[in-house]
């Protein structure tokens, strides 16, 4: 069996030649074990990003897909993406069949949700909105005005504005810990002298509705309209099964620009998920392959009773990004060892170790200035030896 006491020692003697420092030494020896066993840290529960909308995020139909259904590979795999959007939805009845009950259910701290909805909130909001199908409309606007409305069958519902249900998926996402932003509706394939037709009632609904409840607005009416207009009508108008609904090339044309506003979205942390390779145009030379490691963190217990701690920063990462380092001791509560978050080498010395103790440290991310999800964990044995890891 390998050990890291044997590579210490002889990396050791370089130092008799060499005017390094043991310290030099030591960190080479935590990069060279992070490099070939990357899989020695505990897996982390990742984020989930949730969407919910209409058909035009996601659908059934054979030929149609919505851009939903093609996000995922604008993104990194330090999120989740669960697509929950169904066909046919206002805000309105996305919530009285319970379909935001059983998404607000599954939220846990640190997800995101998208909501993008508006294609289906026109028309009347009692009886029906066509034959055999009940309406669905919303109350335009975005007040906190409400209406009885009776129904085919005789029951009543209570309906609300467009932007009271906004507001309501994004407090109650909130109350979960999760991270709402709000979209306005895509644009349909409608075009007026060669320009999109644009939602901007729609738009500026959502909008005031993301400003009451303090979370990011994306107006990716706008974003894609300026991707439509830039392309011209007679490009567009292909990508499209019917005037609302895409085909799959349509689809993957509106999510990577949604994944673009993404990435340049102020006040959401969901920017450093996006794949930034996946956004890069395409050319003749390809963009430069990412390995896919984890955060790599290694924790090593000293002779002098303190333990030497490393992690990575990747190749994905912003350039402003920062950690703090908590430490549980026994499956007890997490302390954070750091007065201040670390900015520099991701290397970090406990002189606080409890030797003889079983010890878990976490590593967080931090970026602009909010804590993300722990996405790299190490635990240390009460037996573990001194200055070497068995591999």
């Amino acid at each position: 069996m390998t050990s890291f006491k044997r590579v210490l020692e002889s990396l050791s003697k370089i130092k008799r030649y060499r005017n390094i420092s043991y310290q030099s030494i030591h960190i080479a020896v935590l990069m060279l074990f992070m490099a070939i066993n990357p899989g020695n840290a505990e897996e982390t529960t990742r984020p989930t990003l949730w969407l919910i909308g209409d058909s035009t995020m996601q659908v059934g139909t054979k030929g149609q897909r919505g851009w939903g259904s093609s996000f995922s590979q604008f993104f990194n795999d330090t999120i989740s993406i669960a697509n929950r959007a169904r066909g046919g939805r206002s805000t309105r009845t996305f919530m009285q069949e319970g379909l935001w009950d059983k998404v607000c259910e599954s939220l846990k701290p640190g997800d995101y949700v998208i909501m993008q909805f508006g294609h289906n909130d026109g028309g009347p909001i009692a009886g029906e909105f066509a034959p055999g199908r009940a309406a669905r409309g919303s109350i335009p606007g975005n007040g906190d005005e409400s209406k009885e409305a009776i129904m085919p069958n005789g029951s009543t519902n209570i309906v609300h504005s467009y932007g009271w249900y906004l507001r309501k998926f994004a407090n109650d996402a909130k109350d979960k810990g999760a991270k709402p932003i709000i979209f306005s509706p895509i644009p349909r394939s409608l075009f007026r002298d060669g320009k999109v037709i644009r939602s901007a009632s729609l738009r500026d609904w959502a909008k005031e509705a993301a400003e009451q409840v303090n979370v990011p607005f994306l107006d990716v009416n706008s974003l894609i309209a300026d991707c439509y207009d830039e392309m011209g009508e007679d490009a567009i108008k292909p990508l499209f099964a019917d005037r609302s609904h895409t085909k799959p090339e349509g689809a993957a044309l509106n999510a990577k620009c949604i994944a673009r506003g993404i990435r340049d979205l102020p006040g959401s942390a969901l920017k450093h998920h996006v794949n930034v390779w996946a956004l890069v145009p395409e050319t003749g030379n390809p963009p430069r392959q990412m390995e896919r490691l984890d955060r790599g963190v290694v924790a090593l217990p000293q002779e002098d009773g303190t333990s030497t701690v490393s992690w990575r920063v990747l190749g994905t990462d912003p350039t402003n990004i920062v950690f703090n380092l908590y430490r549980s001791v026994d499956g007890g509560e997490q302390i954070k060892l750091n007065a201040e978050p670390l900015d520099g080498p991701t290397f970090f010395i406990d002189d606080t170790f409890p030797s003889g103790k079983s010890c878990k440290y976490n590593v967080v991310p931090i970026l602009d200035g909010v804590e993300q999800s722990s996405d790299g964990s190490f635990n240390v044995a009460a037996d573990a030896p001194c200055g070497y890891l068995s591999i």
